[in-house]
């Protein structure tokens, strides 16, 4: 992983598989700040605002997984759905998403 980050640093794909591997040891807190700078890279690389809801729901960081996914301009009814599905009872459901109306409304089928 080191040596294709050196040989491509701005890689979007290459640059989330880091942050993946501080996901995967649980090392939270790094994997956000990594993927937060892919993030001011790659504003449009969807798959990290995902990534980062995922960690928030496991330090328990419900509002912000929730606020992550709001800051989305654009996502799939799936991608809003599968890491709010680990939130305990009672938390929001909704990511605002403005573009799909059954995430807005929080009615996540």
């Amino acid at each position: 992983m080191r040596r294709a980050l050196e040989l491509d640093p701005l890689s979007p794909i290459i640059n989330a598989n880091v942050g993946m591997s501080y996901y995967v040891a649980r090392q939270y807190d790094a994997a956000i700040a990594h993927w937060q700078k892919v993030l001011e890279m790659h504003r449009n690389y969807r798959l990290l605002h995902v990534y980062m809801t995922t960690a928030y729901v496991g330090k328990g960081m419900y509002p912000e997984a929730v606020r992550m996914l709001g800051s989305r301009r654009c996502c799939d009814a799936w991608v809003c759905q599968r890491p709010l599905n680990r939130l305990p009872t009672g938390s929001p459901k909704s990511c605002h998403c403005r573009v799909h109306a059954n995430c807005a409304t929080g009615h996540l089928s």
